[in-house]
């Protein structure tokens, strides 16, 4: 049961919505190539997640790899990444995706009920089962993932019983330049795997690898995606799949008809609910750890890291009643999150590489060449994966903008709350033992 929760918290931001649209849009404008770039893209990503199970994160990762990105790239860096990855990624992603929640809802089931209201309905059911506890919120988890899994492979299957009356549809041809362009956009369905590190009690009682388990819900998630794309390319030409903004509703549509469309506006709305689930959770237990360092306030690990979670939550609350989703910003914001997470699994890498240095335990060196040799391998193919995904940007100047921007603002208040903290502590121990001396009447 534990290694079944793990999976479902490991598999929540797969299962996006926003990853049933780029899958849909790149297999119009790639063809079956776009599944081939899935699976290496898939590949690399399960190196990643072998990566965090050697470095010995697991049961406490919230502590553990603050640890160590602290002690291989300093407080600075400890501090930005998982800032610029996780929080604007969580911030961005889960406005967009709510929104698309409520415009489903709105579409396929509810039609009198306002988008608007169905998104923070669905925001205000995620926060309160996260603050009801541990296991309300885990089983809650589980039951997302289930149903948003089981609609995808129960589309699947009725595609697949059917495909002697599907219509014919005549494939995109793929060259060297398609391929790369799938391998790219495959780096982006797979981000999120490691959220299960950071989550609950119940994942720290996993007793399987939690390495192994990662890998597995990549490649799980990952035939899924294949099934599903080879389903959608039989039934749906390909300039619909290109141009849709909703291309799984489309597939949905042509497999099931009203009730395929049913089916999948539950797959979205489940969806949503594990992505945000799982982004709000582990973003709040990774925020706690960080204060647990010193390098964010301590107040954040407070109740079970809930007035984390509350900061977090009210991150998407604002931007939906500010009117952003569905804003190009708010798009760029969330592709800038998800290149600084890909740093990130970078970042992840390089320690393996430059750890015994720092004094970091747990490195590659100490269990081959072969380790060592993978994640130099890994590090190099994420940082081309991220200057080609900005290269192909149709708002590159925008993204890069955005990025330099994050980057820039929360290394000042980082800075300014280390220097802080380093000013406020010394002058507080001065100052009790100073209160000491007083009472006492002797020398502390």
């Amino acid at each position: 049961m534990h290694a079944m929760i793990f999976l479902a918290f490991a598999l929540g931001v797969m299962l996006s919505p926003d990853t049933l649209i780029l899958l849909g849009n790149t297999l119009g404008h790639e063809g079956r190539a776009a599944l081939s770039g899935l699976l290496v893209a898939g590949g690399l990503h399960v190196l990643t997640a072998r990566t965090y199970g050697r470095l010995g994160l697991h049961p406490a990762a919230r502590e553990g790899e603050s640890r160590v990105l602290h002690a291989t790239f300093g407080p600075l860096v400890a501090t930005v990444l998982p800032l610029c990855a996780r929080v604007i990624y969580t911030v961005s992603a889960a406005t967009g995706i709510l929104a698309i929640a409520g415009y489903v809802f709105n579409e396929v089931f509810v039609y009198w009920f306002p988008n608007l209201g169905c998104s923070f309905c669905l925001l205000g059911m995620v926060v309160g089962l996260n603050l009801a506890g541990s296991r309300v919120a885990t089983l809650a988890q589980l039951s997302y993932v289930v149903l948003a899994l089981g609609g995808v492979l129960g589309l699947a299957v009725l595609g697949l019983v059917g495909l002697g009356q599907a219509p014919s549809v005549f494939e995109v041809t793929s060259s060297s330049f398609v391929t790369v362009r799938s391998l790219l956009t495959g780096l982006l369905l797979f981000v999120g795997f490691e959220l299960a590190l950071f989550t609950t009690p119940y994942t720290a009682r996993v007793t399987s690898p939690p390495g192994r388990l990662m890998a597995l819900s990549i490649v799980l998630v990952a035939l899924v995606w294949c099934i599903w794309g080879a389903v959608s390319m039989h039934f749906v030409a390909p300039a619909r799949l290109a141009e849709s903004t909703v291309p799984h509703m489309v597939a949905a549509r042509a497999i099931g008809g009203a009730s395929g469309r049913v089916v999948m506006g539950v797959v979205v709305l489940a969806g949503t609910c594990a992505t945000v689930h799982a982004l709000l959770s582990a973003g709040a237990h990774m925020l706690a750890g960080m204060a647990g360092h010193g390098l964010l306030p301590a107040w954040l690990r407070w109740r079970q890291a809930r007035p984390a979670l509350l900061v977090l939550a009210a991150g998407p609350a604002m931007m939906l009643a500010m009117g952003m989703a569905g804003e190009p910003e708010t798009e760029v914001y969330t592709r800038a999150g998800v290149l600084f997470w890909l740093l990130h699994y970078a970042a992840m890498h390089l320690v393996v590489l430059v750890g015994p240095r720092s004094q970091t335990p747990q490195t590659a060196w100490g269990w081959g060449i072969a380790p060592a040799v993978v994640s130099l391998l890994c590090l190099v193919a994420l940082g081309l994966g991220v200057l080609g995904l900005v290269w192909i940007d149709r708002e590159a100047t925008h993204l890069v903008v955005f990025m330099g921007f994050a980057g820039a603002s929360a290394s000042v208040l980082s800075l300014a709350w280390l220097g802080w903290r380093r000013c406020w502590h010394p002058w507080r121990a001065a100052a009790s033992a100073c209160d000491g001396t007083v009472s006492t009447g002797k020398p502390s």
